[in-house]
């Protein structure tokens, strides 16, 4: 019984690190589940603290080589930031455009970099848990830079599971007032699973 259990925990492990290489044309679809902090950063930032959401969203890799992919989708997140009692959340529809390279001996890691566009669906300002009358106009469009690394563990030839993680920073301020300097930052931890089309 020992034996039968050893040898199928070491097949199954196997199974987790196969070899599973793309070829040109390949497109991969990834629906993501992740958890996510997010801060302002800038001039106005001392003392802001992060936030914390449960974001998702869906990517599509399209390999124009063997180890490079362009990376699009689109991301349902929640940004913002806290000091004492007030909570800034503003949620974004982020699509990126990302440059992907996949390394290692058997390509399982990955590292993402590029531009990413965010439109406002929803902004909502709490002082002690009640909704702010007035809250600070925010800007409907958000412009950006990503970067993440991850990594897929093969379940099947056309099926992983993919961990990684993301981080990106907006060039554009988030509220419509110049005299406020303040720019989203966002960082998440996910799991994903990666289908080869």
């Amino acid at each position: 019984m020992i034996r039968s259990t050893w040898t199928f925990l070491i097949l199954f492990l196997f199974g987790l690190v196969q070899a599973q290489t793309r070829d040109k044309n390949d497109i991969e679809v990834v629906p993501i589940l992740g958890y996510s902090w997010s801060g302002y950063y800038g001039e106005d930032s001392d003392g802001l603290g992060n936030i914390s959401n449960i974001h998702l969203g869906v990517t599509a890799d399209y390999y124009f080589r063997d180890r490079w992919s362009i990376r699009s989708g689109i991301f349902y997140q929640t940004m913002g930031a806290k000091v004492a009692a007030f909570t800034d959340k503003h949620t974004f529809l982020t699509i990126p455009l990302n440059m992907n390279w996949h390394f290692g001996g058997n390509r399982a890691w990955n590292l993402n970099f590029g531009p990413n566009l965010g439109y406002l669906v929803n902004t909502k300002s709490t002082f002690d848990g009640q909704d702010l009358l007035e809250p600070e106009p925010v800007r409907k469009f958000q412009a950006g830079i990503s970067l993440g690394i991850g990594y897929k563990f093969a379940v099947s030839e056309n099926m992983s599971v993919i961990l990684d993680y993301q981080e990106s920073a907006a060039f554009t301020k988030v509220f419509k007032s110049n005299e406020i300097g303040l720019f989203n930052s966002f960082s998440s931890v996910n799991i994903g699973a990666v289908f080869l089309l």
